[in-house]
C-alpha cells in the first residue's frame, strides 16, 4: 500500500494516547485512554507485567495496531504537557507546515488521495504521481479523477468528471518574470500575452512550454488561480 500516509500516522498517535494511552511512569502507570477505560477486561489485563510499557515519543509512529486483538504493548506519557510536545514535534514534520517538494513527495509516496495547495490558494485533489522535479518542483500531475477548488469550494467546470483522467500543471516562474504568475497584474498579463480569447505561449524557467487559447482568468483575493 506504499508508505503510511500522514493520516495513518496520526491515527497511530491517536490510538496509543486517546484510545489506549497510559500516563505517569513506566513503573507506575495510570489509565486514561478511552478504549481501556471502557473495557473492564482490558483495563485489568493491560496492567500485567507481560504487556510491555514503553515511554511515549515519536517512536510510537512505528507501531501499527489491530483493533480486533489485545495490544502487544502500550505507551506511557509523563503528563499532558509531554503529550502535546510529541504531537507538536510530529506536526512540524507534516506537509501542511513543511510544504514544497517534501510535501509533494509525501503525497506521492502514500499512494492515497491527497490535496495540494498552490501559493495562489488553488487546491488540487487527486492521486499524485511523480512529475518533474529538480531541486524545486517543476511540474505536478495526478492520475484518475481529480478536482480543483478554492477555499474548499470546487471550481465550476473543474470537477472529477472534467478531470476524469487526471490533471497536470507546470510550477514556477515564467521565463524572465520577476514575480510569480499568481501575482501578475493587468499590465503583466498583457506583457506576456495572457488575454482572454488570445492564443499565447507560456515558457517557464524550467523550460516547459504551454501553448493554447486563454479561455478565462480566475482571480480571487488578488491572486490569479
Amino acid at each position: 500500500m506504499g508508505e503510511p500516509s500522514e493520516m495513518a500516522l496520526l491515527s497511530r498517535l491517536h490510538w496509543w494516547t486517546v484510545e489506549y494511552g497510559l500516563i505517569g511512569t513506566v513503573d507506575d502507570p495510570k489509565i486514561y485512554g478511552a478504549g481501556l477505560l471502557s473495557s473492564i477486561g482490558e483495563s485489568a489485563s493491560c496492567m500485567r507485567k507481560e504487556v510491555p510499557k514503553l515511554p511515549y515519543s515519536l517512536k510510537a509512529l512505528a507501531y501499527s495496531y489491530d483493533i480486533t486483538k489485545p495490544q502487544p504493548q502500550l505507551f506511557v506519557t509523563e503528563d499532558f504537557n509531554q503529550l502535546r510536545e510529541v504531537l507538536d514535534q510530529f506536526a512540524n514534520t507534516m506537509s501542511f507546515r513543511v510544504g514544497g517538494k517534501v510535501g509533494l513527495e509525501k503525497a506521492i509516496a502514500c499512494k492515497n488521495l491527497c490535496t495540494i495547495v498552490y501559493n495562489s490558494g488553488l487546491q488540487v485533489s487527486g492521486l499524485f504521481q511523480t512529475g518533474i522535479a529538480g531541486s524545486e518542483i517543476e511540474y505536478i500531475k495526478t492520475v484518475g479523477p481529480t478536482a480543483l477548488a478554492y477555499a474548499d469550494r470546487q471550481l465550476s467546470g473543474h470537477g472529477k468528471t472534467y478531470h476524469a483522467d487526471g490533471f497536470g500543471s507546470p510550477v514556477g516562474y515564467l521565463l524572465g518574470a520577476v514575480k510569480a504568475l499568481e501575482d501578475f497584474d493587468a499590465a503583466d498579463l498583457k506583457e506576456y500575452g495572457i488575454e482572454i480569447g488570445q492564443h499565447t505561449t507560456l515558457i517557464f524557467t524550467s523550460g516547459i512550454e504551454v501553448r493554447g487559447v486563454v479561455q478565462s482568468i480566475e482571480q480571487r483575493d488578488k491572486k490569479i488561480n
